[in-house]
């Protein structure tokens, strides 16, 4: 069980590094939040239109990345103790 790391997908390279070139690498710079810390939902910027394919399968991969709260621990296992919070979820 599990996903592989975003970064596996070939398919989303270039949207991969286009966001990179706006600064967004980890799930928690296009995650949104109310003032209680809750997710509200994905927030990306304007994703040119030679990248909306690969926009499509980028959040197909993420459909149930769906965090519960931005200090909560998820139990994915892919950080160092098998358990990391939003903010070290990169993409």
């Amino acid at each position: 069980m599990g996903h592989p790391p975003l970064s596996a997908i070939n398919e989303i390279a270039d949207l991969r590094a286009w966001l990179s070139s706006k600064g967004i690498r980890k799930i928690e710079d296009i995650a949104e939040w109310d003032n209680k810390g809750n997710w509200q939902c994905w927030s990306l910027p304007n994703i040119p239109a030679h990248l909306k394919d690969q926009l499509k399968i980028f959040t197909d991969a993420i459909i149930d990345f769906t965090p519960v709260h931005k200090d909560e621990e998820d139990s994915w296992g892919w950080g160092k103790t098998g358990v990391y919070t939003v903010k070290q979820g990169y993409l």
